[in-house]
């Protein structure tokens, strides 16, 4: 499940909004807001598990050793769950009651849940490389160092590795799944993958120096100690050059 985190962003924006701004609709049941400004909060901290990448753009630091395996069946049902389980609940809101700002709110969220459960029938997770978005795309640009993956500290820099792991099961599900689609007609237009193709493989450079994910080792900070700054360049030019050495 591709989570839509514009939606996400604008539920959350207008969330902020529906606790800061006093309702003039004198109709408004304050019981109902109540509960819908505490579901709204309890979805945007937990739905943060699900968006590892979108939770560290935030600058939440919870998730940023964690790449999510979001194209696998166990994940694809944990997500589906969820999102069934704060989607039965809403509902459960008497949206009438709510006041103009709480229910853009809550229209927001409905309709995020609802393009959601649509998405699902395209089976995404049978064609995970595209040219524009997905997690392989955002892998790189966080892992360039020039994105919102933080290289501040020694444990930023395991940070990452936590999320190479975390990709290389990622790879492998996403090998698996082309398979399947392949089997079952669900690929990409050859024009689009004759595009594809470079654009991922521009990043395969077996002279760890000259990778994409070398960056960070180019910027590693001055008040790291020598032995650190060792440390770190042998781990990030062992998990660039694995795939060459195996």
């Amino acid at each position: 499940m591709k989570k839509n985190i514009y939606l996400c962003a604008f539920t959350f924006l207008f969330t902020i909004i529906s606790c800061q701004k006093k309702s003039a609709d004198q109709d408004s049941d304050p019981e109902q807001s109540k509960w819908l400004h505490s579901l709204l909060a309890d979805y945007w901290r937990d739905q943060a598990a699900f968006d590892t990448f979108g939770s560290t753009s935030r600058g939440e630091t919870k998730y940023n050793a964690l790449l999510n395996n979001d194209i696998s069946q166990a994940y694809l049902a944990k997500a589906d769950s969820f999102d069934l389980g704060y989607y039965t609940e809403l509902l459960k809101i008497n949206r009438g009651a709510l006041n103009e700002t709480d229910r853009i709110s809550f229209d927001i969220l409905k309709k995020n849940f609802e393009m959601e459960n649509e998405a699902r029938k395209f089976k995404f997770e049978l064609i995970p490389i595209q040219q524009f978005w997905g997690t392989a795309l955002s892998f790189m640009q966080f892992g360039s160092g020039e994105s919102d993956q933080p290289f501040k500290t020694v444990k930023d820099y395991e940070n990452f590795l936590g999320r190479v792991n975390g990709f290389s099961v990622w790879a492998d599900t996403a090998v698996a799944n082309m398979r399947t689609g392949i089997k079952l007609g669900y690929v990409l237009p050859k024009s689009l993958v004759k595009k594809v193709i470079p654009q991922m493989s521009v990043h395969t450079n077996p002279d760890p120096k000259k990778s994409l994910f070398y960056g960070p080792i180019n910027k590693l900070p001055a008040s790291f100690t020598a032995a650190e700054k060792a440390s770190i360049t042998a781990s990030y030019t062992k998990a660039i050059t694995y795939p060459y050495i195996h």
